[in-house]
């Protein structure tokens, strides 16, 4: 019985890979996910060029607490959206899978596009600046978040993503250009894995797992 009840998990853990997990990694490679991508890399180019600038204008003088800034960038951490995805998943499991997969993207393609480019940080700390891990993982749990539940959920997850931002820049963390980039990135993984769980939400059990299809008109 119990080999038989393994292989069911197996199985249905192959299934979720398969025709859930996989499909969430690739739905966003549309025209529309690269339009997002393009227009973030263009904007970044722009915004390049105002980096010094923007960076001055920060350095100026403290315009924020240590206190509000340290609240902004918690908000960017992977540790804390995953505990807010995760206790999602205790009362909308679907979303909150889709909230998952979402920051899961997000932080693979922002890791590796770190491990590619090492951009100095403007304060000479690492090369890990270009893209912004904090505003990424933001702006993907508030598009998450978004697609979930409307508006009443986005005013308050974009209100904390622009104090992530901005807190960036206080800290001299970041770069402009980092954050623009950052934000399309973080935007078009909520966006793929939003796309995939609109049309199959995931049933998990104690014991397995499954799938089902479900389509609203």
């Amino acid at each position: 019985m119990s080999l038989f009840i393994g292989s069911l998990n197996l199985v249905a853990q192959s299934e979720y890979i398969e025709g859930h997990l996989k499909p969430t990694f690739k739905d966003g490679f549309d025209s529309n996910g690269y339009l997002i991508l393009g227009t973030g890399a263009v904007l970044g180019l722009v915004a390049h060029q105002y980096d010094h600038k923007v960076q001055r204008w920060f350095n100026s003088k403290k315009r924020m607490s240590t206190g509000l800034t340290k609240f902004g960038n918690s908000f960017g951490t992977r540790y804390v959206n995953i505990l807010v995805a995760g206790t999602q998943m205790i009362w909308d499991r679907s979303n909150g899978l889709a909230h998952l997969e979402g920051l899961l993207g997000t932080n693979l393609m922002i890791t590796a596009m770190k491990k590619s480019i090492h951009r100095t940080r403007p304060n000479g700390e690492n090369e890990d600046s270009f893209p912004s891990g904090h505003t990424s993982t933001a702006f993907a749990s508030s598009g998450s978040l978004s697609y979930a539940y409307g508006w009443k959920a986005a005013i308050p997850a974009y209100a904390l993503t622009t104090l992530t931002l901005v807190s960036r820049l206080e800290d001299n963390k970041h770069w402009l250009s980092d954050l623009v980039v950052a934000t399309s990135v973080g935007i078009f993984w909520a966006r793929s894995s939003g796309i995939h769980h609109h049309y199959l939400a995931p049933i998990i059990f104690e014991d397995g797992g499954g799938v089902k299809f479900s389509m609203t008109y």
